[in-house]
């Protein structure tokens, strides 16, 4: 028996039908039941695992299998029906079409009557472009040959010449022809088939299948436009939309000593006291004022900074620093916690939580 033939009988109908094999797209084939086959497989970003044979998303009609790292896809044979045309109805997303009543092939040691039409025995006839039939002599069993075809392109791009059994591959300048009906209705993205109407999001993107598989992409709207006060838009890595952050606050201490705060107001302070300059959760910042010449004038003595899980930190005239009390050299670096620099005739203080003072 040839492994290429293929035989289904619907009916008292055989059909008989010869594979074709398609070149082998690998140096080194191995033997299939069939046509050599080559190893490991995706298209359309389907994924084929190796030795399976799957349905194409793209094409219902086509079966696609994964051999040795490449990929044969072969149409279906559909066997011939024995009702008339008028009762031949295509079922979506099913590759054969059906019976929608159910009709008997007769025949008699000389005759056949096939989709109501009467031939004698011997007599050959097409079906369709694809299809041979023969009503044999002495039998009730009518044979059909029928041509089979190798898909070398998506189901978008083939065309189906009126007369010719096969579809050709239309270049990429040509895809403005209509889809066959059966897909007019679905849009295929990246390898995967959405309905009219349905959306979905890629990326940064909202895309929707229209009218006659035409999709149409545009960027996701942002929820918020600005920030309340005290706030910034911040666009962050791997995200499509800005989101509110935190601003930057400064809060400046200087000269007699004068207050700037976050808001830009200036205060003076004068006397040896304690101020709270900023407070927040986790940690605190005071200045230590000290009296200069005069009861009536002072200066900043201290700045202390008190981190919740590290130490407390003090900045002192003349560019020395304490930690925990204990005088260290600059630059003073603890991993994971803090770190102080020199900076010109400044000290920076800077914390893992990103503050710096």
């Amino acid at each position: 028996m040839d492994k290429c033939q293929a035989n289904q009988c619907i009916s008292g109908v055989l059909t008989q039908t010869t594979m074709k094999c398609p070149r082998p797209s690998c140096p080194n084939p191995v033997p299939g039941q069939c046509c050599p086959k080559c190893l490991g497989c995706s298209k359309a970003g389907q994924f084929y695992q190796e030795g399976t044979t799957q349905p194409d998303i793209t094409d219902p009609c086509n079966e696609c299998t994964c051999q040795d790292g490449f990929l044969e896809c072969v149409k279906k044979a559909c066997p011939v029906l024995p009702c008339a045309q008028h009762l031949i109805r295509r079922v979506k997303g099913q590759c054969c079409p059906v019976c929608t009543k159910h009709q008997e092939y007769r025949a008699t040691p000389t005759t056949c009557l096939f989709r109501g039409v009467q031939y004698q025995a011997g007599e050959k006839f097409s079906v369709d472009p694809c299809t041979m039939c023969q009503c044999t002599h002495n039998s009730t069993i009518m044979e059909c040959q029928r041509q089979t075809c190798l898909t070398e392109c998506p189901l978008y791009r083939q065309r189906l010449v009126p007369g010719q059994c096969c579809p050709t591959c239309q270049k990429a300048g040509q895809l403005a022809q209509a889809l066959p009906a059966l897909w007019a209705d679905t849009c295929m993205y990246e390898g995967k088939k959405y309905q009219q109407g349905q959306s979905w999001n890629t990326g940064c993107e909202r895309c929707s299948c229209l009218r006659n598989g035409h999709i149409k992409c545009q960027p996701v709207p942002c929820p918020i436009k600005s920030c309340p006060t005290g706030g910034v838009l911040v666009q962050k890595e791997g995200q499509c939309c800005p989101t509110c952050d935190d601003q930057e606050g400064v809060c400046t201490v200087f000269g007699d000593p004068h207050y700037k705060t976050f808001d830009g107001k200036i205060f003076e302070f004068q006397g040896s006291c304690k101020y709270l300059l900023s407070q927040g959760p986790g940690f605190s910042v005071r200045i230590t004022n000290d009296a200069r010449d005069s009861l009536d004038f002072s200066w900043s003595r201290t700045v202390t900074i008190r981190l919740q899980n590290g130490p407390k930190v003090s900045l002192l005239q003349k560019m020395r620093v304490k930690i925990d009390g204990k005088k260290v050299s600059l630059p003073y670096i603890r991993l994971g916690v803090l770190s102080v620099m020199k900076d010109g005739y400044r000290v920076i203080l800077r914390t893992n939580e990103g503050k710096k003072y």
